[in-house]
């Protein structure tokens, strides 16, 4: 539907991000109907490596669709990769606003139960692996693992 976020020209693809943003302000629950088409498109768009201003842009444009579509959290349920491209590129942004702007949408974003969170981006890694889920939640985490102490206290 978008075929110019896809367009050599970074600033073409900037632009229609930046259109995007606004009419999420102004029609926001209509954008919701897109969302699945949109929202991979925008990931791609975080991740580019040429252009800077097309990731301020399509930071703020993620930020500003959350915003007025009031998808909180969901975005991190619909797209488990969501958390990590937002933090690695946190880590790995050279310029400080985009940095900023990715700790705002990250706010906007919602905190998620991280148990949770860990527990839905580690299936698909453990049916990667072959391992049996039944048999995986059989043991209990090591007492060094992040997840020891949560996983105790609900089972007890």
């Amino acid at each position: 539907t978008l075929p110019k976020l896809r367009d050599p020209n970074p600033n073409v693809a900037a632009n229609v991000l930046k259109t995007v943003g606004v009419l999420s302000r102004v029609g926001g629950a209509e954008l919701v109907k897109f969302k699945d088409e949109i929202f991979p498109l925008m990931m791609e768009a975080l991740q580019d490596q040429r252009s800077s201003t097309k990731r301020r842009v399509a930071t703020r444009t993620l930020g500003l669709l959350v915003q007025h579509t009031g998808t909180v959290i969901q975005p991190y349920q619909s797209y488990p990769e969501l958390l990590d491209i937002m933090l690695s590129r946190m880590k790995t942004e050279s310029a400080p606003d985009i940095r900023l702007e990715h700790i705002k949408v990250l706010g906007i974003l919602g905190a998620m139960d991280p148990h949770r969170l860990r527990a839905k981006v580690s299936e698909p890694r453990m049916a990667m692996l072959g391992v049996d889920k039944g048999k995986a939640e059989e043991g209990l985490p090591g007492p060094s693992s992040d997840e020891y102490y949560p996983t105790v206290a609900v089972t007890k």
